[in-house]
């Protein structure tokens, strides 16, 4: 027995300090990846021992039952394999193979504002892999922004094809006043005449902007500008008017008109991109077509209902016309969460109660 107890030990000491190497590797290598591999089917095998090993723990040596602590570790870390397989792709095939329980174990959706859904998409390749018990609505998606930060930025847009991307399609413009600028990669060159950080544009009779005014209350800046090409030139104002995020002045007037492509040529005046801080869904849980629930959810805090935890995982980065969303059934979710308690709380009288413990044990007796 004392050889077997030896054996056991020292396998689970062996399996838990491979589990510590596997966690430090598959935090290096990305979700995807790390669940390719903890999925995998020599990994599946070594979870079976690792549970096997820790209950062989109680048979081979029933003192473990007198640590409070130990039972604790050892249940905890049970609890958290237990539920960890029972909510894996496998553990739901099971569940639905033995025990008719049928949920999808993960997928997405994509809801547009105003419509409704409940059909789930693999979140590879988009495909439809089955549908929720309930349907989820989107009321409303918005995003919070960073404050806009750093100078306002001159741009010229390159004459490419409507379908190129933006980074072909957009070039900046580096200025500073007084000094001539290339424009791009082209032959047009760019001198900032004059540049006020907080102005008001003045404009004309039909409303178009033919200088500015400094204005301190203002957010936005103005600029004067000249584009030249081969001794022709064109002098302008690129002043935001109203609240906008930028202004324009068109230069196509000095391109040959044989040139359409480069009719609405132009230089932009435009607020630095704005960042992201976070984005929200207003989401709707109907059943037989009436809401029974709502909830506002935003990354990292989901809407939970009906054994799916429903994330916030894109959006619409061109219009935020649409919410993308993560949904995984929380099929051994207690479970674990009830390891992860019970393996601390072991931890903990392991390490400190049960010493404090003996030592009041001692000093009782002592005194007697």
């Amino acid at each position: 027995m004392k050889r077997v107890r030896f054996i056991v030990m020292w396998s689970t000491l062996a399996a838990i300090g491979l589990l510590a190497v596997l966690s430090i590797v598959g935090a290096f290598l990305g979700a995807a990846s790390a669940k390719a591999l903890f999925t995998s089917p020599p990994l599946v095998a070594f979870w079976f021992f690792l549970a096997a090993i820790l209950v062989g723990c109680f048979l081979v040596d029933w003192r473990i039952i007198r640590s409070p602590g130990l039972v604790g570790l050892h249940l905890g870390a049970l609890l958290v394999l237990a539920g960890s397989m029972w909510g894996s792709n496998l553990g739901h095939h099971v569940a639905a193979r033995l025990f008719g329980i049928r949920r999808i174990p993960h997928g997405m959706m994509v809801i547009p504002v105003g419509g409704q859904t409940d059909q789930l998409l693999d979140v590879r390749t988009s495909a439809p892999i089955g549908r929720l018990p309930f349907t989820v609505g989107l009321k409303d998606f918005r995003i919070a922004y960073y404050p806009p930060g750093g100078p306002w930025q001159l741009w010229f847009e390159r004459p490419v094809p409507p379908d190129a991307p933006d980074e072909d399609r957009w070039a900046r413009v580096p200025w500073t006043v007084g000094e001539e600028t290339a424009i791009g990669e082209t032959v047009l060159r760019v001198r900032v005449l004059r540049y006020l950080p907080y102005a008001r544009p003045t404009m004309d009779a039909e409303g178009k902007v033919v200088g500015a005014e400094p204005d301190a209350s203002s957010a936005a800046p103005a600029m004067e500008a000249e584009v030249s090409l081969r001794g022709r030139a064109i002098r302008g104002w690129l002043a935001p008017a109203g609240g906008a995020d930028h202004a324009s002045m068109p230069i196509g007037a000095l391109i040959p008109v044989e040139v359409a492509a480069h009719a609405d040529l132009a230089l932009y005046l435009a607020e630095p991109p704005r960042m992201p801080k976070d984005y929200f869904s207003d989401l709707v849980i109907l059943e037989g077509g009436r809401p029974v629930a709502e909830k506002t959810i935003e990354v990292n805090h989901p809407l939970r209902w009906d054994g799916y935890d429903i994330y916030q995982a894109d959006y619409d980065k061109a219009a935020g016309s649409y919410t993308v969303l993560t949904v995984r059934s929380d099929s051994g979710l207690r479970v674990v969460y009830a390891g992860f308690w019970l393996f601390v709380v072991g931890a903990l009288v392991r390490c400190w109660g049960e010493r404090a413990w003996a030592v009041l044990a001692r000093r009782r007796r002592h005194d007697v």
